[in-house]
Order: structure tokens, then sequence, then C-alpha cells
């Protein structure tokens, strides 16, 4: 998924999926236990409101008005944000299964360290183009591209720097 179509007053936006705002999304906690508070239904609908305003406020819209946002169904669209983070993440082994953990800083530094992207180009990277680079890479190498474990990530950073 390259794009996340959210409503909007003026029309569906899209709104790029990068390693960006998966960024600032897990600075506001982590995204691996808003997935699980989701499922659950523990999640408020006062806090689904306010992730969706700051995605839109990330992707240079102005949020639309709260009753607007609660009428879209906003964990619904809350839920398809974060299949559209949590599975490529965890296909590129940044999610420690064990501890639950997103583990963003391993796959900047696989992305910088190994592959030697620039910093800027990694933050605005979209998952697809971070899984696309994985499997050109791993094609190139002769290396087996499913299942990547964090295992295996760290053996390949301890192999080639980073």
């Amino acid at each position: 998924m390259e794009k996340l179509y959210l409503p909007h007053p003026d029309g569906a936006v899209g709104v790029e999926i990068t390693l960006a705002l998966v960024e600032q999304l897990e600075e506001g906690g982590s995204l691996l236990e808003l997935a699980e508070r989701l499922v659950a239904k523990e999640l408020k609908l006062a806090e689904a409101v306010t992730l969706l305003k700051s995605v839109y406020a990330h992707a240079g819209i102005t949020a639309p008005p709260d009753d607007f946002i609660v009428a879209q169904q906003p964990h619904l669209h809350l839920a398809r944000l974060l299949t559209a983070i949590i599975a490529p993440l965890s296909a590129l082994g940044a999610i420690d299964q064990p501890k639950k953990s997103l583990s963003l800083r391993s796959l900047r530094r696989f992305y910088l360290g190994v592959l030697r992207w620039e910093p800027q180009a990694l933050r605005a990277a979209r998952l697809t183009d971070l899984e696309d680079a994985w499997k050109g890479y791993a094609l190139h190498h002769g290396i087996e591209t499913e299942p990547v474990t964090r295992a295996f990530m760290d053996e390949m950073l301890k192999k080639f720097g980073g």
C-alpha cells in the first residue's frame, strides 16, 4: 500500500505511509500496543480521533472537525493504517515478536549502514520502498526473503557493519 486514503470533507485525501510517519506515530507510544488495544476494543474514540488528526497534520492536510472524523469510523481507518505499517515492518524483521516491540533503530541501522541510504531518503521512503530495496538486496546476495527475523537483521548488521 503506497497511500492510505482518509476521509475529508473536500474528498478523500491520500497519505503516504513513510518511515517518517511511522517514527512520528511511534513517538506518541507503541504502535504494537496501540494495535492490541484497537483489536481488544479498548481504544477510546477520542484517542483514535487524536491519532488520525496527527496523521492529517503529518501529511500537511488540515484535519477535518472532530465530529466529521467520528462519523467516518475512525477505528476502521486506524486499523487500516496500523495494518499498512505493521505488516511490512514485520516482513522486514523490524518487529521483535517475543518482546512485542518495534525496532526502528535496527531497521535504520540496516538501511543506513548496510545499504548506505542517506538519512533523509530513508525517512521519506515509503514502506513499500523499504520492502523492494530489501528484496532486491536479498535477491542479489542469494538470501531467502521469507521470513526475515530480527536475528537475521542483527546478523546482517554484524556481517556488513552499520
